[in-house]
């Protein structure tokens, strides 16, 4: 088989292991979905000089690119930066190609993490689980503490907190919405695959923005946003606070984002994790503008931290809990 393993990959310095570690994570997110072989090429195959900055290039074997298209979002999740991805089965220009087949690391399925994309643990966090499962633990925790049997999670992507909680009867009604199709459409064909028909049934996706006060946004008992506001500018926050807080208003809402406190840890000094962030705030930041819409729209809200801990700088992400 061409190609290096995991096993020979160039790694000459702590940020290129990082790097790789990285690659490791989206590789682990494609093989859930089903792929064959995920390959790492590019700049990091080839062992050329990296930075916070850089792409990570994997290639793909067996899966469609509508799937591939959809799983980018969930890939740069996992990752917490931007992630190329092209499916070697798909018609390719031939250079690319070329350059994918001449310069590629395989990441061999058993290098990468076994666990499930979503847990179907209702506990705190388990230890040493990547930071986006980390995340879904928690919002699935949170949400067992209320009443709620109607939930919503806006910017769904391909649904991975979705579909734990359909398995749990006491959910009778959930819908997810995002603004890509291509996610949409993969999370679909992935939960008619995972789910009981009854469990399926329960659970409708639609593409929409959360900006706008679109009708099929009402009626629901809690709202999750998971590390969705660090992608929206000053006039679509503000619209998503109006849309949700004002209109929404469902009992619960959760919010998740970026711990910008975390990100020494990640080398990143004062930069942003992902390019398409618009900021990521402190968690003296977050509390602030968690204050001040609470008491603007008559919630009370809670903080607390998931991932990893550190005395200095708290949690990776940080997550406020509404309540009224």
């Amino acid at each position: 088989m061409p190609g290096r393993s995991a096993a020979e990959s160039p790694l000459s310095s702590p940020l290129a292991e990082q790097r790789w570690s990285l690659a490791e994570r989206g590789a682990a997110v494609l093989y859930q979905l089903g792929a064959a072989r995920v390959w790492v090429f590019g700049s990091l195959a080839c062992g050329r000089a990296q930075d916070r900055r850089s792409d990570i290039d994997l290639a793909v074997e067996g899966l469609p690119q509508h799937v591939v298209d959809g799983a980018t979002a969930a890939v740069e999740r996992a990752t917490g930066c931007h992630v190329d991805i092209i499916a070697l089965d798909s018609h390719l220009p031939v250079q690319l190609r070329a350059q994918a087949m001449r310069n590629r690391v395989l990441v061999r399925r058993v290098d990468v993490a076994t666990d499930p994309p979503v847990s179907r643990w209702y506990g705190a966090p388990a230890p040493g689980r990547r930071l986006f499962q980390q995340r879904i633990d928690a919002a699935i925790a949170t949400l067992a503490g209320t009443a709620a049997s109607r939930v919503i999670d806006l910017g769904c992507g391909q649904a991975w907190l979705l579909e734990v909680l359909a398995r749990d009867p006491r959910y009778h009604a959930l819908g997810g919405i995002d603004m890509s199709s291509g996610a949409l459409a993969a999370a679909r064909e992935r939960l008619q695959r995972a789910l009981p028909p009854a469990a399926l049934a329960r659970v409708q996706l639609f593409v929409g923005i959360v900006t706008w006060r679109d009708p099929r946004l009402a009626g629901w008992d809690a709202a999750t946003a998971i590390e969705v506001i660090e992608h929206l500018d000053d006039e679509r926050r503000a619209a998503f606070e109006d849309v949700v807080f004002a209109f929404m208003r469902p009992a619960t809402i959760l919010v998740t984002t970026p711990n910008a406190d975390y990100n020494l840890n990640y080398l990143l000094g004062r930069g942003l994790r992902h390019p398409e962030h618009k900021f990521e705030w402190t968690r003296a930041q977050f509390a602030a503008w968690a204050a001040e819409i609470a008491q603007r729209s008559g919630y009370r809200v809670k903080h607390s931290h998931i991932g990893p801990f550190d005395e200095m700088a708290g949690g990776p992400t940080q997550m406020a809990v509404f309540q009224r």
